[in-house]
């Protein structure tokens, strides 16, 4: 499958991309089979060979959610835009860990919470023990004073 996506080139800082048609599973910084314009987000200048794009469409290429928002901008495609969702480096290491991880992370969160538990049983055994023994010393007084 092919897809239409922005490739990032220029110096640090200083930002400039290229829109390619690439296979789906590439590099990001890998060959790409056509470039099709480009996009400075500095300038904000954009160039796009429109004819191209439409035939890549066409052959099934579809585009990546940046770049189908810029060539809705651009007025070579229509509809709506589509919603960008920036995946963070947390998210990615949290998807890369393997069930094993997970399921000892929650069980040790498990244990964790049985401990508080036994801990809040044994306040209420004590509590119920303080009770009692202060019934005892009532009582023990309301005998001495009878």
């Amino acid at each position: 499958m092919l897809r239409i996506r922005l490739m990032r080139f220029g110096k640090k800082n200083a930002p400039s991309f290229r829109l390619v048609v690439v296979p789906s599973q590439s590099k990001p910084k890998g060959k790409y089979i056509e470039k099709l314009g480009h996009y400075n987000p500095i300038t904000k200048e954009q160039l796009f060979n429109k004819e191209r794009i439409l035939y890549w469409l066409s052959q099934g290429a579809k585009p990546s959610d940046s770049a189908y928002n810029l060539l809705i901008k651009a007025g070579i495609i229509k509809g709506p835009k589509a919603k960008i969702s920036i995946r963070s480096k947390r998210d990615k290491e949290n998807k890369q860990q393997s069930p094993e991880t997970s399921t000892v992370d929650q069980e040790k969160k498990d244990l964790e919470g049985e401990e508080t538990d036994s801990k809040k049983e044994q306040n209420q055994t004590s509590d119920v023990e303080t009770e009692k023994k202060t019934e005892n010393e009532d009582k023990k007084e309301i005998s001495k004073e009878g």
